[in-house]
């Protein structure tokens, strides 16, 4: 039985989007109906009520495709749903983000390379980091993503960390 009328239905689109939280951890899956003429802030409204957060609480929502951050969406451009490859994750911009305007937000990803075949295949959840140049040292950024994804001492020793450059956006 459908809780909305058929018109209505045809004048809408499912999006499947995950919540984050300040440690990466995911929430499951949220299918969302919003218009399908809708903008991102549109859909963000819908996630806030959702979550129960506050008006003023700012969000922000990426495309997620293959394991990394494909796209980072503004506010006021236009949401599409494209198919079921990629995912649309949602989290809260957190406060001290918000106080360093001139931050770079830095794309993160779990990297397991296969030194077989010199692949490299993403994993886990991605996300961002703010870095901002002539404050941040790399050991800094370090600690500030053991301690973003509450990774004890011990195991965080025998994890590797590198920077890889990318074309894509």
């Amino acid at each position: 039985v459908l809780d909305v009328s058929l018109l209505d239905l045809e004048s809408k689109q499912v999006a499947r989007v995950i919540w984050r939280d300040a440690h990466v951890r995911v929430s499951p899956e949220m299918k969302l109906l919003v218009p399908k003429n809708c903008v991102v802030r549109d859909v963000l409204d819908v996630v806030r009520a959702k979550m129960g957060l506050p008006e003023g609480t700012r969000l922000r929502m990426m495309e997620v495709w293959d394991h990394r951050i494909f796209k980072h969406l503004k506010e006021d451009e236009a949401f599409h749903v494209y198919g079921e490859s990629s995912s649309w994750h949602c989290e809260e911009i957190p406060p001290e983000e918000q106080q360093h305007a001139d931050a770079v937000l830095v794309k993160v990803a779990h990297i397991y390379r296969d030194s077989t075949y010199s692949l490299a295949q993403a994993f886990g959840v991605p996300f961002y980091i703010p870095v901002r140049q002539g404050h941040d040292k790399g050991r800094d950024v370090k600690a500030r993503i053991q301690a973003k994804l509450q990774v004890p001492d011990e195991e965080w020793a025998t994890w590797k960390i590198g920077t890889v450059m990318s074309s894509t956006p």
